[in-house]
């Protein structure tokens, strides 16, 4: 099964930062309550598995593409690199 997420959402924050808080997978239930929980087999690094925990689901296998970035969530790192320089990230 496949599924398919996405949002965005205005930070004034670094683009560092940004990128810090999402590669701490613990912070994933943080700005999606529907996760309970993600771990990673190693880095966030692209090639990395894991696991993803819907509440009330069964944890499904994930597989982190370039950048680091999960499977479906490409829009994210395309937003992290256009708004590098202007004071805002786009999540």
């Amino acid at each position: 099964m496949r599924y398919e997420f996405e949002c965005s959402v205005e930070c004034r924050v670094e683009k560092d930062f940004a990128w810090g808080f999402w590669s701490d997978v613990a912070n994933w239930s943080v700005v999606d309550p529907s996760v309970e929980a993600v771990t990673l087999d190693g880095d966030f690094a692209a090639g990395t598995k894991g696991l993803t925990k819907p509440r009330g689901a069964y944890a499904e296998g994930i597989k982190l593409l370039e950048k680091g970035i999960p499977e479906g969530m490409q829009s994210l790192a395309k937003g992290m690199s256009e708004a590098a320089g202007s004071g805002a990230t786009d999540l």
